[in-house]
Formats: C-alpha cells, sequence, structure tokens
C-alpha cells in the first residue's frame, strides 16, 4: 500500500472520479450501483486529513479504508496522479494536455451505431497527438459490463494506434442491441 500522504491524493482524484461516474450514471444508464461511494470516501478522506494533520495515531488503519474506497477508480486515479498535478500534463510542442472522458452511446442497427448488424469491429478516433489512458476502456451491453479478452463469455479486445483505438467483439453484434463505450484520453491542446 502507498504511503498515507499518497493515498490522501489518490483518494481525492478517485472522489471526483467517482463523482463524474455517479452522475454519467445517473443521467444516461438509469442510475449507479455506486451511489454514495464518492460521499464516503470524501468523509472518509477528510477524517484521514485531519488524523494527517493532528498526526493521531491509527491513521494507518484510515488510510487503509480509504484506500479500499477508492476501488474500481484506483488505477485511473494512480495513472493521474503519476502523470503530473491535477491531470495536467506537459505538452512538449508549447500546449497544455488535460484529461478527457470519452462515452458513447448507440443502438446496432441506428445511423450513428459504431457496430454494424452482424459485425465485430469498431474504431473510434481522437485525433492525432492524443493518447488513449491505457485499461480505461470499458465496453457495457445493453447495461452489461463486459469483461475483456475472456472467451467464455461475450467479451471484447482492444487495440491502440496513434490517435485511434479498435474495439474487436468475439461475438457479433445484433440488431436493437445497447452499447456503451467509455474512455478516458489525454487531451492535447497545442498553443
Amino acid at each position: 500500500m502507498p504511503s498515507n500522504t499518497t493515498v490522501q491524493d489518490l483518494a481525492e482524484i478517485s472522489q471526483y472520479l467517482w463523482t463524474s461516474q455517479i452522475a454519467q450514471d445517473n443521467a444516461f444508464s438509469g442510475g449507479s450501483i455506486n451511489n454514495g461511494r464518492n460521499i464516503a470516501l470524501y468523509n472518509q478522506r477528510k477524517a484521514l486529513d485531519y488524523g494527517l494533520q493532528q498526526s493521531l495515531s491509527g491513521v494507518t488503519g484510515v488510510a487503509t479504508m480509504v484506500f479500499s474506497l477508492c476501488g474500481a477508480k484506483l488505477q485511473l486515479a494512480n495513472q493521474v496522479l503519476s502523470a503530473g498535478s491535477g491531470g495536467v500534463v506537459p505538452n512538449p510542442s508549447g500546449g497544455s494536455s488535460s484529461l478527457a472522458a470519452y462515452r458513447y452511446q448507440f443502438v446496432v442497427g441506428s445511423p450513428d451505431s459504431l457496430f454494424t448488424n452482424g459485425g465485430t469491429v469498431a474504431t473510434i478516433y481522437i485525433g492525432m497527438g492524443n493518447n488513449f489512458l491505457s485499461n480505461s476502456i470499458q465496453v457495457s451491453l445493453d447495461q452489461s459490463i463486459l469483461p475483456q479478452n475472456n472467451p467464455n463469455y461475450i467479451s471484447y479486445t482492444v487495440s491502440y494506434s496513434l490517435g485511434t483505438v479498435t474495439i474487436t467483439l468475439n461475438q457479433p453484434a445484433q440488431t436493437g442491441q445497447l452499447y456503451i463505450i467509455t474512455f478516458d484520453y489525454f487531451d492535447y491542446n497545442i498553443s
């Protein structure tokens, strides 16, 4: 487990990510199974902040609980923390970059669908110079999250190239299926 102060930083980033995810789920997916996680994380993070400021004993136990509350957002929070403060990364070409979220919802057979009926491959283009945050992609089918690269279930594989991501299903898409694709990427603004 990381140091208590690193857990403090990870928790703050995770809290933001959970707040964003819960809002998206409530707005677009009929609700979230994690309602309140951001509030619990906020309360425990504030307890950890206080414990660290006052040098209280038992602060490591609180840090362990805060660390566990980060949950599924921990990996992304760690990548953001490693990339730079506040999600901003210096761009060597003189601009700046920020962490951007991508969410696309479609029904197979509709004009905006990324998969055709019977198709298995979808390609998403986010622009030259933008980089995907590795392992942040998630594909849902009819509001169930699909596993990655698991031949025993309906699943998908992902390949990345400059400015594009290709998603390949292990079973053909069918008309009427609802897909939601989410991921994060660094959006570079060249000044």
